[in-house]
């Protein structure tokens, strides 16, 4: 199989503009909104060691990096990204994997 990344990048910002101004404004968390851009790749770059937050690899069903959500397992980061994104993840690994089944991580992961 294939060395295949799932590597997210979360962008954090104000869910009140006009309230940035306010001391302690973004110390809570109530007051944020996050951004998330998740990809697939083939290998993971430099630069996605430095900005992405967490990097999955699904050949090797590892934790690369995950500043995130700490604490989460590869199993639970894995089943969240699926789970949220299972369009695109199953047109992705099957443009990537051609014999890849509909459900994505099993047919990932019983490939060899």
């Amino acid at each position: 199989m294939k060395n295949l990344f799932v590597i997210a990048q979360y962008t954090r910002k104000p869910k009140n503009k006009n309230m940035t101004h306010k001391k302690g404004y973004f110390d809570d968390e109530n007051n944020l909104s996050y951004d998330e851009k998740v990809q697939i790749a083939t290998k993971v770059k430099p630069s996605d060691l430095s900005m992405c937050q967490v990097i999955l690899d699904m050949k090797n069903k590892k934790v690369v990096k995950n500043s995130f959500q700490s604490g989460k397992t590869y199993d639970e980061l894995i089943k969240y990204y699926t789970d949220n994104y299972e369009d695109y993840f199953t047109q992705t690994l099957k443009k990537l994997i051609p014999n890849v089944e509909a459900e994505p991580v099993p047919a990932v992961q019983a490939e060899a």
